[in-house]
């Protein structure tokens, strides 16, 4: 696991006769790593005149979908569903709504351990069954928890690091620290490409598309100030 760690934002108040100084600063931390989650987001849908040829034809869909994904190992577990969704569809014509008829979808998660072997097995399959017209991929942590926990302490020593330094400088050193501001300030680094129906080719692979994983970056920040002495 390689660290870095960053800081900006310093602001010094010098002590002044009968006045006690301050110094604050921002501390960063980040933390990278390789990514161990995969995700595949897509949807499947059907759309028609009549509402029972759009249903008919989007539950064939469905049932193609689930065939493939059982032919190729994936658990159940592996995937996600937002349920049925009915849509009834109309557009604007001429400043008027004009009826389009009927859409019926569901949206689908694929999350896995990172495999390269295994998305382009699911990635070629879902091309070749033909009921998807777009995909989207994303990488980033199972549990982001205890690097994030990490970059947080790595933003903390910095800031101290930080202080002491500009402290040492200006002839005087740190206190108790007076202040701490935090909240929410993190970075999971979770990264992701959109694959749309024009890229969908089962000769060419998604390797080239994906190219090489990088790693995610988990950051945090955080705000100190200390008494000066």
């Amino acid at each position: 696991m390689k660290r870095t760690a960053l800081a900006f934002a310093a602001i010094v108040a010098l002590a002044l006769p009968g006045i006690a100084g301050e110094i604050t600063v921002t501390g960063t931390g980040t933390v990278r790593l390789p990514p161990d989650k995969m995700q595949m987001t897509f949807q499947v849908a059907a759309s028609d005149l009549d509402a029972t040829v759009a249903k008919q034809t989007f539950m064939e869909r469905t049932a193609a979908l689930a065939a493939t994904l059982s032919e190729l190992g994936v658990a159940t577990n592996e995937v996600l569903t937002s349920g049925l969704n009915m849509e009834v569809v109309r557009e604007y014509e001429n400043g008027k709504r004009v009826f389009r008829g009927y859409m019926f979808s569901e949206n689908y998660s694929f999350i896995a351990k990172v495999d390269r072997a295994r998305l382009e097995r699911v990635y070629t399959a879902l091309v070749d069954c033909k009921i998807i017209e777009e995909l989207n991929l994303s990488f980033g942590l199972f549990d982001p928890a205890a690097p994030q926990e990490e970059a947080r302490t790595l933003a903390v020593k910095n800031a101290r690091a930080i202080a002491e330094g500009i402290a040492s400088a200006a002839g005087v050193k740190l206190g108790k620290v007076s202040e701490i501001v935090y909240g929410s300030s993190g970075d999971r680094g979770e990264y992701g490409m959109r694959l749309k129906s024009a890229v969908f080719a089962p000769t060419d692979g998604i390797s080239s598309q994906v190219g090489a994983l990088h790693d995610i970056e988990v950051s945090d920040t955080v705000r100190i100030r200390w008494k000066l002495k």
